[in-house]
């Protein structure tokens, strides 16, 4: 019996009729080999107590072994089924229910005390049902947040609450007792009831008193009053509001799901059926399929119905995305609608490359220009392409008497939004005094016509006044920038005078 392993055990009792204990084995022996492929059958020495028979199934060997012991007028007749490997779950479970039907008429009763198989399922069937059951808690939880706020929990009835159950165990509980257990008080029948209960009708009723009264101080004599006026006043017409009562599965959480009736229906079997898993009870092939089949639906469709719960209400981060979302559609459709019949809306890219374009086609290259043909200066450079995003020097200069002139980018704002105004700043230093100057970009606007298409408003327009406000433009002079770098060269010494400094 080297390397089997139990995988069933079954006590069978039988009255004790015979101290002849061949007979016993004589008759298990018969029944065996009726229904079993017997390879070896022998009784173990010296007790010959236990019998043992090595069997076939499926070209897998299994060994079959019993254990009798008799007390006074009972026989207890141990029977196991010891495997070598582990066998597929449907061949299994008809084999172990083969011994049972075969040794089944040897007894009067039949207990099952081991089963390997029935363990494993039990467990599987256990975790659905946990997971189930826990589904249902995340469910509720969900929903009543949503619905009633983070203190729903405090307007439950202390009936369904049961909050005696948990306080010993939110004692014994270290290093969670911190967390919301409120909904462990609850077994999987009390969740039923829960989501069963039903809102308890409430009346109001407006009296109008057109007598007024003065009451004494006298609360005897105030109360006296009341309930005589009150009695007149009964069979006299009031204003009412009936709020009928209604289930709260049936009239609120059912909608969350797709078959209401269907989950509810299954739900509540497998409340009855946790029973019989916490309990371990024996459970047949049928039973399992249909638990197991129920649990895993039950799940399914607790796990769609919290998701259902989640969408029904917007997050807020869900709405700003939506809302962003429609943003960019608009600000799409303006662009595609407004495309071609002028300058649309830019892009922070575009409006980029606008500044760009004006620094090198009204400073940059002309002053390039200029400076190249001035041979007094000691040295200068400049930047044809700057990342205008990007402080720096942009052009810089030295002159003959070593007086420094620079052009900074000093900072630069990009508003690509419908209307945005951009800014780049510039900054021009001669020796110690700077001045500031500012290029603005005032984004196109546009506006919704009656057949629904944007349509431009205002077009984009670039601003550069304030560089060129205070030059004369009749005298050539197009900006301020060229206008000084203009003074500067003008002040170096010429290049005719250089030459006779270099003949001297």
């Amino acid at each position: 019996m080297a390397n089997f392993e139990k995988k069933l055990e079954i006590l069978l009792l039988r009255k004790n009729e015979s101290d002849n204990q061949v007979d016993i084995f004589e008759e298990i022996s018969n029944n065996i080999n009726k229904k079993f492929n017997v390879l070896r059958e022998d009784i173990i020495a010296p007790q010959e107590t236990d019998y043992y028979f090595e069997c076939e199934d499926n070209e897998e060997k299994i060994l079959i072994t019993i254990n009798k012991r008799t007390y006074k007028d009972k026989i207890l007749l141990f029977a196991a089924l010891l495997m070598h490997h582990e066998m597929e779950d449907k061949p299994f479970y008809e084999l172990k229910i083969l011994l049972k039907n075969t040794l089944r008429p040897l007894s009067e009763k039949v207990y099952w005390i081991y089963d390997e198989q029935n363990e494993k399922q039990s467990q599987e069937l256990y975790q659905l049902t946990n997971k189930a059951e826990n589904s249902f808690r995340v469910l509720i939880v969900h929903f009543m947040t949503f619905k009633y706020g983070l203190d729903w929990w405090e307007h439950i009835s202390k009936k369904i609450k049961k909050e005696d159950r948990i306080e010993g165990y939110q004692r014994v509980l270290t290093d969670l007792k911190d967390i919301s257990l409120d909904m462990y008080s609850l077994d999987i029948k009390d969740l039923t009831r829960l989501v069963e209960s039903e809102y308890t009708f409430d009346v109001n009723f407006t009296i109008d008193i057109k007598n007024h009264y003065e009451l004494t101080t006298d609360k005897e004599i105030v109360r006296k009053t009341l309930r005589k006026t009150l009695k007149e006043l009964i069979d006299k017409p009031f204003e009412y509001d009936l709020k009928s009562e209604k289930g709260f599965w049936k009239n609120e959480l059912s909608a969350f799901f797709n078959d209401p009736e269907n989950f509810k229906s299954k739900w509540d079997r497998l409340s009855n059926d946790r029973n019989h898993i916490a309990h371990n009870k024996i459970i047949d092939l049928n039973m399992y399929t249909i638990m197991k089949r129920n649990s895993e639906y039950v799940i399914s469709e607790l796990e769609e119905a919290i998701i259902n719960v989640s969408r029904s209400e917007v997050t807020q981060e869900e709405a700003d995305f939506r809302e962003t979302m429609h943003q960019v559609m608009v600000e799409e459709t303006k662009i595609r609608d407004v495309e071609g019949t002028g300058v649309g809306i830019l892009t922070s890219k575009q409006i980029e490359d606008v500044f760009l374009e004006y620094l090198q086609e009204n400073i940059l290259l002309p002053a390039d220009d200029m400076l190249y043909f001035c041979e007094a200066l000691q040295s200068y450079t400049i930047e044809e392409t700057p990342d205008i995003t990007n402080p720096q020097k942009i052009i810089e200069v030295i002159g003959y008497h070593e007086e420094s002139l620079t052009l900074s980018i000093l900072n630069c704002h990009i508003d690509e939004d419908e209307g945005g105004e951009s800014e780049l700043t510039l900054q021009f230093e001669i020796d110690s005094k700077s001045e500031e100057f500012t290029l603005t970009y005032k984004n196109t606007t546009v506006i919704l016509n009656e057949d629904n298409v944007y349509m431009i408003e205002t077009e984009g327009e670039l601003n550069s006044y304030d560089l060129e406000k205070d030059v004369d433009k009749e005298q050539g002079n197009d900006n301020m920038i060229i206008f000084r770098l203009e003074q500067l060269i003008n002040e170096q010494p010429s290049n005719r005078a250089l030459e006779n400094m270099e003949n001297d």
